[in-house]
C-alpha cells in the first residue's frame, strides 16, 4: 500500500494507474483491519481518473468501492463522511447519465449520513447536500414538495451557518430554488428574495473559483425579477454583463452561464424586439448543447428555449428551416424530457400545441396534446398536498381547454371531451373516488338523461362539445376567442366593481355582454344540443363567471323584447361530469327535511331588511324549521346546524376572492367568515343549499378551470344542489326571485332548477300590476306567504307605473345559477 500512496503523490495518470493496480492486488489478500485504507484508496484513484478523463466505468467502480468501504467496521462519523462521498458519486452519475437510480441512491446515502451526525454541526453539508438533491428531483419529476423542504432547508443553512465554508452554495442553491417557485407562484415577493441570496452569494464568492457560476445565478434571480418582479429591461441588461463577464472563467460551467446569457437575451428580444438579442440567443443555446452530452438532464431546458426562440425567428422570417429545428427541438424534449426533467417537457408539449395549432396542424398537434393531458393527470398526483396541487395548476389554467379545441378539430372528439373533463376539478378528486381515472364511458353515463356541454375558448376559437345520447357532438365557435373572452369578462367585471357608483354602466354592460354571449357560442350550444329540454353546461375558464343562461337575442313578441337562453332551455351547470354524477347520487338519496335558515348575520354593520322575507317565506313552507339570525349567526352555531339540514338558506352578505378563491366564504355574526374550506369540509347531506349572498358562485379567476368557489365547495361536501349568486343582487328583487323559486318547488311541484327558471322568468316578466295583484290578496294572512312578508313586497310595486316590468334588467334576475342536481 506504502508504494501505491508513493504513485499517487506523483500526481501522475500513468502512476495513478498502477497504483490501481497494486491497491486492487492487496485488497484480495489484506487483514480486515487493512481493508478500509485500501477501499479509501482506491474510490480516491478511481475517482481521480474519471476525473482525468470521464470514463463512467471508473466512477460505477469507485461507488462501488465507497459503498463497501462505508460497510467496514468504523466510527458513526467515519461511516457518514463515506456515505456522504457516496451520495455525491451518485449525484455525478446522475448528472452524467440522468438515471432515476443514481439520484434516489445519492438521497438514500447522505440522509443516512446526516442522521448518523444529527447533533454535530457536521451535519450541516450533508443538509446542504440533501437540499441539492431534493432540487434535482423536483426539475425530474416536479414535486412541489421536494422544492418546499430544499427551500426550508438552504433557508435554515443560510440563516444559521453564516461562517461555513459552503454559505456561498448554499446561498446560490437558495436562489435557484426560488427561482423555480417564481415559475410556479409567479411571486414578486419570491423573486425579491432569489435576488437577495444571489447577491449575497456573489459577494462572498469575489476572488474565488466559485464567482462565475454566483453571477450566472444572479443574472438568473434578474431575469426573474424582469418577469414576475418589479424589476424593468434595465434587469436583463444586467444579467447580460454578468454572464458575459462570466463565461470567460465559468471553465467547466460553461455551458450553464451560456444557457442564462441565451434566456437573458432571449427576453430582451421579447421586449425590445432587437433581432440581434435573437440571433445570440440562439447561437448560445446551440453552443451550449453541442458542449452537453446527449444523455444529459440539462439538455431539456436548453432544448426548450432554443425551439421557443426558433419559433420567434420563424414568425418573423417564416424560414422552413427554422420551422424545422424549432419543432425537432421541442419534439425531443417532450419525447425525452418526461422521464428527465418534467418541467421542461409539459412546456414543450405546451409549445407544440400552440405553435402546430396556429398552423392549423391539428393532426400534428393532437401528439403532444395528448401527452400534456396525460402527463399533467399524472403529475398533479404525484403531488402532496392540495395546496401544492393547487398551486401546480395555476401555471397551466388554459391548456385543458386548449387541448380539448385541438382533439376536436383532430377529429378526436370523445378525447376531447376526456381532455377537458380531465382538467376540471381535479383538487376534489380524492373525494370523487376517481381510481379509474376519467373515460369517455363514464362521461357519457353522467350524460345519460341530460345532455352535457362542455365549453371553451382558445386563441383559435372556442368549442362546444356536447355529450347527448352516447355521442360528442361537435360545434366550433370562431368568434369565441380567448381574447375576446377576456375583453367582455374584464370589462363586466370592472363594471360590476364600480356598479355603486354607476349602476346604468354596470346594466349595459351587463346586457351587451349577454348579447355577445348569445352570437359567440350560446346560440350554437343550443343548437347542437337540439331536441332535449334541458341541458348542463361545463365551461371553462373566465366562461364560469358569466351569466351564460342570461345570453339573449331580440325577439319583439317577449315581454322583455328579448328571448333568453333561459326562454329556450332549462340550463344548469355542474364542475364537470364526476361531480354532476356525485350531486345526483346524493340528490336520490337526499331528503328536504329540515330547514335551516340562516338571517342577516351582520345587521348592524349592514342590514339586509328583506332577508326576513326570504327566510320567513321558505319557513312558512316547511314543517320542519331551524332558523339562526343575527348575533345568533356564529361558526359554531352554523357548524353545528348544516350537517343536519335538509335545505340550507343563507339570506346575508357572501365575499367572492377571485384571486385566493379559497378564502370566499359567507358572512357570519361578529365580522367572521365560513370559508369555502371550513364548508368543503363539513358532511352534508342537504337536498339544496340557497346562497342569497353576494357573489357566492363567483370562482377564482387564478385557476377558473377548477371552479373554486362557494358551489363546488358544497357539493364536494355532499349537498346535492347549490343556487348561488354570480354578483350582488338588489335586496328586494332577491327576496322576490326567491319567494318565486320556494312557491314554484313546494307548491307547484317543481324541480329546484326548474323552479328557479320559473321565479327568474316571473320576477323578470312580471308588471308592477302583476305584483300588487299578487300580494294583495296575501295581506290578510290567510294564503301561502305570511302577511308581514307580503306586506313588505307590496309595498315595494304600489308606487311604480302599473305597466313598468320593475325588473326586467338581468341584473335583478340572472345573477342566481343552479349548480349540481
Amino acid at each position: 500500500m506504502r508504494l501505491a500512496e508513493a504513485l499517487l503523490a506523483r500526481a501522475d495518470p500513468g502512476d495513478a494507474e498502477a497504483a490501481l493496480g497494486h491497491l486492487t492486488a492487496a485488497l484480495e489478500s489484506a487483514a480486515p483491519k487493512d481493508r478500509l485504507p485500501l477501499l479509501d484508496n482506491l474510490w480516491r484513484v478511481r475517482l481521480q481518473l474519471f476525473q482525468s478523463d470521464g470514463d463512467l466505468a471508473l466512477l460505477t467502480a469507485a461507488i462501488s468501492d465507497v459503498r463497501r468501504a462505508a460497510a467496514e467496521p468504523q466510527s458513526p462519523e467515519e461511516r457518514a463522511e463515506r456515505l456522504g462521498y457516496l451520495g455525491r458519486m451518485h449525484r455525478w452519475r446522475y448528472q452524467e447519465t440522468g438515471h432515476e437510480a443514481d439520484l434516489e441512491g445519492a438521497l438514500q446515502a447522505l440522509v443516512q449520513a446526516e442522521l448518523l451526525v444529527t447533533d454535530s454541526p457536521a451535519r450541516l453539508p450533508y443538509l446542504g447536500d440533501i437540499a441539492a438533491l431534493l432540487l434535482d428531483r423536483f426539475e425530474r419529476k416536479q414535486i412541489i414538495d421536494d422544492l418546499e423542504r430544499a427551500i426550508d432547508i438552504l433557508e435554515s443553512l443560510t440563516a444559521l451557518a453564516t461562517d461555513e465554508p459552503s454559505l456561498a452554495t448554499w446561498l446560490a442553491n437558495l436562489a435557484n430554488a426560488l427561482h423555480h417557485r417564481v415559475e410556479i407562484s409567479q411571486s414578486a415577493e419570491d423573486s425579491a428574495r432569489a435576488v437577495g441570496a444571489a447577491d449575497r452569494a456573489f459577494r462572498l464568492a469575489q476572488g474565488t473559483r466559485d464567482r462565475s457560476v454566483a453571477a450566472c445565478n444572479l443574472a438568473a434571480a434578474l431575469i426573474d425579477r424582469h418577469q414576475y418582479g418589479d424589476g424593468g429591461v434595465n434587469d436583463l441588461d444586467e444579467a447580460i454583463v454578468l454572464c458575459a463577464d462570466a463565461i470567460e472563467g465559468a471553465g467547466e460551467l460553461r455551458p450553464l452561464a451560456r444557457q442564462v446569457l441565451g434566456v437573458a437575451y432571449g427576453l430582451r428580444f421579447e421586449a425590445r424586439h432587437d433581432e440581434g438579442d435573437l440571433r445570440q440567443a440562439i447561437e448560445l443555446r446551440q453552443t451550449s448543447l453541442d458542449e452537453l452530452g446527449a444523455d444529459s438532464p440539462a439538455r431539456m431546458p436548453l432544448l426548450l428555449d432554443l425551439g421557443r426562440c426558433l419559433r420567434h425567428r420563424h414568425q418573423l422570417r417564416q424560414d422552413p428551416a427554422d420551422l424545422a429545428r424549432g419543432l425537432a427541438a421541442l419534439r425531443e424534449v417532450v419525447g425525452r424530457g418526461m422521464e428527465t426533467h418534467r418541467g421542461a417537457a409539459l412546456k414543450a408539449a405546451e409549445l407544440l400545441v400552440d405553435w402546430l395549432a396556429e398552423r392549423g396542424a391539428w393532426a400534428e398537434a393532437a401528439e403532444p396534446a395528448r401527452i400534456w393531458s396525460a402527463a399533467l393527470a399524472a403529475q398533479f398526483g404525484a403531488q402532496v398536498t392540495v395546496q401544492h396541487k393547487a398551486r401546480y395548476l395555476h401555471v397551466d389554467q388554459q391548456m385543458p381547454g386548449r387541448v380539448g379545441v385541438v382533439l376536436a378539430h383532430a377529429g378526436d372528439a370523445e378525447a376531447a371531451a376526456v381532455a377537458m373533463e380531465r382538467g376540471r376539478t381535479q383538487l376534489f378528486a380524492d373525494t370523487l373516488g376517481d381510481g379509474e381515472g376519467v373515460t369517455f364511458a363514464r362521461i357519457a353515463e353522467a350524460a345519460r338523461d341530460t345532455p352535457l356541454v362542455y365549453l371553451t375558448s382558445s386563441p383559435w376559437g372556442g368549442l362546444a362539445l356536447a355529450v347527448v345520447d352516447g355521442e360528442v357532438r361537435v360545434r366550433h365557435l370562431p368568434d369565441l376567442t380567448e381574447e375576446a373572452l377576456s375583453d367582455w369578462s374584464s370589462g363586466l367585471y370592472w363594471a360590476r366593481a364600480r356598479r355603486a357608483g354607476d349602476p346604468e354602466r354596470w346594466r349595459d354592460v351587463l346586457d351587451w355582454t349577454c348579447e355577445w354571449l348569445w352570437t359567440a357560442c350560446v346560440r350554437d350550444v343550443l343548437e347542437v344540443v337540439g331536441e332535449p329540454e334541458e341541458l348542463v353546461l361545463i365551461p371553462c375558464g373566465p366562461l364560469t363567471t358569466l351569466p351564460l343562461h342570461a345570453a339573449w337575442t331580440p325577439d319583439p313578441t317577449a315581454p322583455t323584447g328579448r328571448c333568453y337562453a333561459l326562454d329556450r332551455k332549462l340550463i344548469t351547470y355542474a364542475p364537470g361530469a364526476r361531480m354532476l354524477h356525485r350531486a345526483r347520487t346524493a340528490a336520490a338519496a337526499a331528503t328536504a327535511d329540515p330547514l335551516v335558515t340562516i338571517e342577516d348575520p351582520e345587521p348592524v354593520a349592514n342590514p339586509l331588511p328583506f332577508a326576513r322575507a326570504e327566510t320567513g317565506a321558505a319557513g312558512a313552507l316547511w314543517p320542519q324549521a331551524v332558523s339562526l339570525r343575527g348575533d345568533d349567526v356564529t361558526r359554531d352555531a352554523v357548524r353545528d346546524v348544516l350537517p343536519g339540514a335538509g335545505v340550507i338558506h343563507f339570506a346575508g352578505h357572501g365575499r367572492a376572492d377571485i384571486v385566493e378563491p379559497a378564502r370566499s366564504g359567507l358572512g357570519l355574526a361578529g365580522g367572521e367568515l365560513l370559508a369555502m374550506d371550513d364548508l368543503a369540509g363539513m358532511p352534508l347531506r342537504a337536498r339544496l343549499a340557497v346562497l342569497s349572498a353576494c357573489e357566492t358562485a363567483v370562482p377564482g379567476l387564478d385557476i377558473p378551470d377548477e371552479v373554486i368557489g362557494l358551489p363546488t365547495a358544497m357539493l364536494q361536501a355532499g349537498a346535492a344542489g347549490v343556487i348561488g349568486s354570480l354578483w350582488a343582487v338588489p335586496d328586494v328583487s332577491s327576496a322576490l326571485l326567491m319567494i318565486m323559486f320556494y312557491r314554484g318547488w313546494r307548491l307547484d311541484g317543481l324541480s329546484p332548477a326548474a323552479a328557479l327558471r320559473a321565479a327568474q322568468r316571473t320576477v323578470r316578466d312580471t308588471s308592477a300590476k302583476g305584483w300588487v295583484e299578487l300580494f294583495e290578496p296575501l295581506l290578510d294572512g290567510d294564503g301561502w306567504l305570511p302577511a308581514e312578508v307580503a306586506e313588505m313586497c307590496w309595498e315595494q310595486v304600489i308606487l311604480a307605473d302599473p305597466g313598468e316590468l320593475v325588473y326586467a334588467s338581468p341584473s335583478g334576475w340572472a345573477s342566481f345559477a343552479f349548480t349540481g342536481a
